[in-house]
């Protein structure tokens, strides 16, 4: 090749190599090159897990009556896990309080292995969350992680923190969530949504408080007492 020939060569081969090239897995959108060596497929393919898995998201902890456990002690055994975003600034999330709080100890009575609730905290500040979580009976995310003290925020920033600058946090984005409360009931096994709202709102006001509708797992309106129900 004569050098501007080589030089035309060489630069093909690198703009080659800077194209982005795409791989699918299953139908979805991988990073991993299936051609490359095994350790950088199980990385790419285990960010590519985490990407689409809420679950994966929530972290390594979560702190329950018994203190901080690994969140694989915590969720084994269950079927679904419902994620309750909320905070304790939002009467809405107050007035969701008492009835979750009723089915969770009807399912546990009845269906012990079938659900386990995560709440996310949105409260103003950690003298807050630990003041609003006190009488939860299922386990939390840990403040600092949820909202983002320290680090990149995991929960749902509300608008007034993002203003100040805060990005919204993983879950909030993955849901494309614009208020709390929210509750996002996903099978344990693989995080696939199972119900995206499962209550509804009995009024126009916080004071109506709510009730579950048909969009409420089978398991949760079995157990549910009528008059909480649609």
């Amino acid at each position: 090749f004569s050098s501007k020939t080589r030089d035309a060569a060489s630069t093909d081969a690198k703009l080659s190599d800077e194209m982005d090239t795409h791989f699918f897995h299953n139908g979805k959108l991988i990073d991993a090159d299936p051609f490359a060596p095994p350790k950088e497929k199980e990385v790419a393919m285990q960010e590519t897990v985490e990407e689409t898995n809420p679950l994966k998201m929530l972290g390594p902890t979560l702190l329950t009556r018994d203190g901080e456990k690994p969140i694989e002690e915590v969720l084994k055994g269950k079927k679904q896990v419902a994620l309750l975003f909320a905070g304790q600034w939002c009467p809405w999330c107050r007035a969701l309080d008492p009835l979750l709080k009723d089915l969770y100890g009807r399912l546990s009575a009845s269906y012990p292995g079938d659900t386990e609730v995560v709440y996310i905290s949105s409260d103003a500040d950690a003298a807050t969350f630990d003041q609003f979580t006190s009488s939860m009976p299922w386990p939390v995310m840990p403040f600092s992680r949820a909202q983002g003290e320290g680090q990149a925020p995991v929960g749902y920033v509300r608008k007034a923190k993002r203003d100040q600058g805060k990005p919204q946090g993983k879950l909030g984005a993955f849901f494309g969530m614009a208020s709390v409360p929210q509750v996002k009931v996903l099978e344990a096994n693989n995080g696939q949504v199972i119900s995206e709202r499962p209550m509804a709102e009995k009024g126009e006001t916080s004071a109506d408080g709510f009730v579950w509708s048909e969009m409420a797992p089978a398991s949760w309106l079995s157990a549910a007492e009528p008059a909480s129900k649609l």
